[in-house]
């Protein structure tokens, strides 16, 4: 029972070094914006998000191992949470990004609509 435990626990272990070593080289690619190369905006992040859901669900498996996580279960719930809120940060970035470049091109491009929505121009420019 103790030689399983330790094999287990030492599975455990190795899981997590994994994780934080795969997270350590694992950078959000950035290039230029289309219109106003000057603005840098993030890439498709697929690796990101890959590793993400492949992260959560290793963790959410060893979460689940019972009394062979106890020794890391702090350590399990802190990259739980890390991983999660990226996640959530990560999809909202992209939502925004890809909002303002729906409104980017309604308000630059359209002559049309800056006659008809002045003052919203106005406060797009502000902030553009």
């Amino acid at each position: 029972e103790i030689v399983e435990l330790a094999t287990k626990q030492n599975k455990i272990g190795n899981q997590l070094k994994k994780i934080a070593a795969q997270w350590i080289d694992l950078p959000l690619q950035f290039g230029a914006h289309r219109d106003v190369p000057s603005v840098l905006v993030i890439k498709a992040p697929d690796e990101v998000l890959l590793a993400l859901e492949e992260n959560m669900a290793m963790l959410q498996g060893i979460a689940g191992q019972g009394r062979y996580v106890e020794h890391f279960i702090s350590e399990v719930e802190k990259w739980q949470s890390d991983l999660g809120t990226t996640e959530t940060v990560l999809h909202d970035w992209l939502e925004v990004q890809g909002k303002w470049s729906s409104l980017q091109s309604i308000f630059i491009s359209s002559q049309d609509i800056r006659v008809q929505l002045p003052e919203d121009s106005k406060r797009f420019d502000g902030i553009d």
